[in-house]
């Protein structure tokens, strides 16, 4: 099941991948994955286990810590749209 954030963690994979001019095969044999897990990943409509991402940030070439802040800052920002989203309580 898609979710927000699963959907928006796709877009920012398929954006760092395709800033480093890597294909999702590449990306998958330098992360210790398959191609296709990629492909599902980055139409979110899988979620990374940390593990998975720990692969992802080795494959991409960046530091996991500069990954999991990107990740972060993506959640804060989900979260934030969905407290506005939500219907104010009147008492």
């Amino acid at each position: 099941m898609k979710t927000g954030f699963s959907v928006q963690f796709g877009m920012l994979l398929k954006s760092l991948r395709k800033e480093r001019k890597i294909s999702q095969q590449k990306l998958a044999e330098s992360a210790g994955s398959e191609r296709s897990y990629i492909y599902y990943l980055e139409r979110g409509d899988s979620t990374p286990t940390i593990g998975v991402l720990i692969g992802l940030a080795h494959g991409l070439g960046r530091p996991f810590r500069e990954l999991a802040a990107l990740i972060e800052a993506l959640s804060e920002t989900l979260t934030d749209i969905q407290k506005k989203d939500l219907p104010e309580k009147t008492g």
